[in-house]
């Protein structure tokens, strides 16, 4: 071979070297399938063997514009080239040498906990966009790399023009931190069409200062995946109101609730923060906690933990310099409400009367104005079906948002000074039926702010029952968040007189905590969605477990009504109703319609075997004129009872009465009474054949197939007691999980587009 030649087919092949490589895909999502890839001017792909994992590539690489989940196995090694990334999510091992460049909307997850290597560099050049390490944390980052992040080209800085936002306990989020950064483009027309606008980050857009005079004319919107934003009617951020979430994936809104459509005039968008369920009160170390709070608003989030503020009492929300500090802290994506503030005599409740709770609502309200996720007051164990139901209520009322239920909870309904040796299985049956009681009645997410087996109960008792509860609230789907309370009283503490741990220090400590959200999406509803979307089919309950554990029994009368309350028999919760030993009766007066169908359901025994049993009356409110009775069973066990009646034409108020002859006191919980679905007048039900559910019986799962798009199902156990809904569908078919559900007979509706429903039953078996 001459040398001309030679030098001739040498520079073909160093031009073809030095060409950029971009992304065609047409074999399969592969990073590192040559066949995935040519060179830029022409359609020639990269010889076999030139981009393999761990080994040096030797050119410029693009991927852009792609909806392929783009996956390298590997170690994806630049040698002295680049990689850039726009419009595209790429899911690699490692990144070793090169320069990653971090265009807009573009996305690197790294999996491995040791996922960059070698003298890289990353440039962030838009607002929109990551690098996720999912198993290196912030501190290492900052402390060991930062030097080789650039952000536009300009030197990285924590807080200053970079993030780095914990993913989950271990990983980060790196992203650019920048004003302009507008990840929610809102629309003022359904389906994310009509004009439309770009909304940034770090300020508030209110009223006239929403651009393209867009001001209480949003349909639609479409959210970038990493961040929240929420949406209010009032430029100050109160009035109605909703927070949506795209933690994983973009989220779009085709059409907003029909009581927020044309009507918001506040929208506030902050970078989401990837927490877990576990955290602390107080500022302990070691807990390998993913978050805390500390009853105040004076600390700041770690490159670890993210920090809850908390407006303890209502200095905490009284002028608005408290809502420029809830709105500048970093990383904040919640603030928690008052503490124990149920409390008239101690906690915050003691002072500036907030323990009223037309008071707690006013205060409460101005925490709208963050434009952050609110948790409801922190109130003592009954707080949530007493005080908390009360303020719950007025705030519905007067349009304050709720997203998060907090509660309290340390067992003090049994009486533990004189238990100090309690089972820890009993203790954590209370605990689940507690949370459940408080689940069903506001049907929002729950963190446990406070908790344990009580302080007057030994350290073993404490430590058995955190080993039932931990793995317990884990898994369990509305918890959110929990915290357990060190009593700092040698008991159940996290560290002996040593500094050392405890055993329930080091139980905590190594409890595997899981995701507080696992939702790539959250459009939960909160207090307000549930007062003026009410789910389509949902039943109408007139009382709920006669208030029993509520406390206010204002509703009932009866020879027996002064001392109805007990702990002696309790089928839920720590207190039922009861008539004492002798003669005697129990009522309640309630509303309804005529002409209406109704279900009474509860629970019920004797304290030892009568003579005769007792006898449960539907009255005339207006005359005692007797509608329908039953007679019930003479059991010292607990059994359920359940009882259906028709109310008469012009009868609006009926008198439930229970009445006995006998001499044994009898117990009765968990009483239940609602309107008939299939009686209510709003909605219209459709039972063509054109709707399938199988299979049926089935153990677990089954599936809703219909010939017409359906947007939501709810289920319904015999109770009424609503066990899962799903809405905002669209869809033919749905495949539906029930994981720890009692075999039974369950109602299932499903609400069409067209605005018919459908009724089904199913059986767990």
């Amino acid at each position: 071979m001459s040398k001309k030649l030679f030098l001739f087919l040498f520079l073909i092949n160093l031009s073809a070297f030095s060409q950029e490589v971009i992304w065609i895909g047409t074999i399969n999502t592969d990073f590192f399938n040559e066949l995935n890839w040519k060179f830029s001017n022409s359609n020639e792909s990269p010889n076999s063997g030139t981009i393999d994992s761990n080994i040096a590539i030797p050119f410029d690489l693009k991927i852009e514009n792609t909806n392929q989940l783009i996956k390298a196995n590997g170690t994806i090694h630049l040698g002295n080239k680049s990689l850039i990334l726009e419009n595209s999510t790429v899911q690699a091992n490692t990144i070793f040498a090169g320069t990653i460049h971090i265009n807009n909307n573009a996305y690197l997850d790294l999996e491995s906990e040791n996922p960059l290597q070698g003298n890289f560099s990353i440039n962030l050049n838009a607002g929109i966009g990551w690098v996720r390490t999912k198993k290196l944390d912030g501190n290492t980052i900052n402390s060991n790399f930062i030097t080789q992040i650039k952000v536009n080209n300009q030197t990285a800085s924590y807080k200053n023009n970079l993030r780095l936002d914990n993913y989950y306990l271990k990983g980060t989020v790196l992203r650019s931190y920048l004003n302009s950064t507008a990840p929610l483009a809102i629309f003022d027309k359904i389906n994310v069409e009509g004009n439309s606008a770009n909304l940034t980050v770090n300020k508030i857009h209110s009223g006239n200062n929403i651009p393209n005079n867009l001001n209480n004319k949003i349909h639609s919107f479409k959210l970038k995946k990493g961040f929240m934003v929420t949406i209010a009617s009032e430029a100050d951020g109160t009035g109605k109101s909703k927070n949506y979430i795209a933690s994983e994936e973009d989220l779009i809104i085709n059409e907003l609730p029909e009581y927020l459509q044309n009507n918001i005039s506040f929208f506030r968008i902050v970078p989401w923060n990837w927490a877990n369920k576990k955290g602390v009160g107080g500022n302990f170390e070691g807990m390998n906690q993913a978050w805390f709070y500390n009853w105040g608003n004076s600390s700041t989030s770690t490159l670890d933990k993210e920090y809850v503020p908390m407006s303890w009492g209502a200095g905490g929300a009284n002028d608005d310099d408290d809502i420029t500090k809830y709105k500048s802290k970093f990383t904040a994506t919640h603030v928690l409400g008052f503490n124990e503030s149920d409390n008239c005599d101690d906690q915050s409740g003691q002072y500036s009367n907030l323990c009223q709770t037309d008071v707690a609502v006013g205060y409460y309200k101005n925490l709208m104005k963050t434009g952050l996720r609110l948790v409801s007051p922190n109130g003592r164990e009954n707080a949530p079906f007493g005080w908390l139901k009360e303020f719950h209520q007025k705030a519905t009322a007067q349009d304050v948002r709720i997203d998060v239920i907090g509660v309290h909870w340390y067992d003090w309904g049994s009486t533990p000074k004189n238990s100090p040796n309690a089972n820890p299985a009993t203790v954590f049956n209370r605990f689940k039926n507690y949370l459940q009681r408080v689940y069903d009645l506001y049907k929002l997410p729950i963190w446990i702010t406070e908790f344990n087996a009580n302080p007057n109960r030994t350290t073993s008792v404490n430590y058995e029952f955190m080993k039932l509860a931990l793995p317990y609230l884990e898994n369990l789907e509305y918890v959110e968040r929990y915290a357990w309370f060190q009593p700092n009283s040698d008991v159940a503490d996290y560290y002996d007189s040593n500094n050392n741990y405890t055993e329930v220090g080091t139980f905590y400590k190594n409890q595997i905590s899981t995701p507080a959200v696992t939702k790539s999406t959250i459009t939960a509803d909160n207090n307000l969605d549930l007062y003026y979307n009410k789910i389509a089919f949902q039943t109408e309950n007139v009382f709920i477990n006669g208030d029993f554990e509520t406390g206010d029994l204002t509703g009932w009368s009866g020879s027996s009504s002064i001392d109805i309350l007990t702990t002696d028999a309790v089928y839920e919760g720590s207190t039922s109703g009861r008539i004492k030993s002798g003669a005697g009766n129990i009522y309640q007066e309630v509303t309804v319609e005529s002409l209406t169908k109704y279900d009474l359901s509860f629970y019920t025994k004797w304290y030892t075997t009568p003579t005769s049993p007792i006898e449960i009356q539907i009255l005339n409110a207006a005359n005692d004129e007797k509608i329908a009775s039953k007679m019930m069973t003479t059991s010292t066990d607990w059994n359920l009872v359940t009882f259906s009646f028709l109310v008469p034409e012009n009868v609006i108020s009926l008198k439930i009465l229970f009445q006995k002859e006998s001499s044994p006191g009898w117990f009765i919980d968990y009483a239940l009474l609602k309107k008939n679905s299939n009686t209510l007048r709003t909605f219209s039900y459709d039972f063509e054949q054109n709707l399938q559910l199988y299979p049926n019986p089935t153990k677990n799962n089954f599936t809703i197939r219909s010939l017409n798009v359906f947007n939501a199902y709810a289920i319904y156990n015999a109770q009424g007691k609503l066990i899962l809904h799903k809405e905002n569908l669209n869809s033919l078919v749905e495949k539906i999980e029930l994981e720890n559900i009692a075999k039974g007979l369950y109602t299932v509706l499903i609400n069409h587009s067209n605005q018919k429903k459908s009724v089904r039953k199913v059986i767990l078996n």
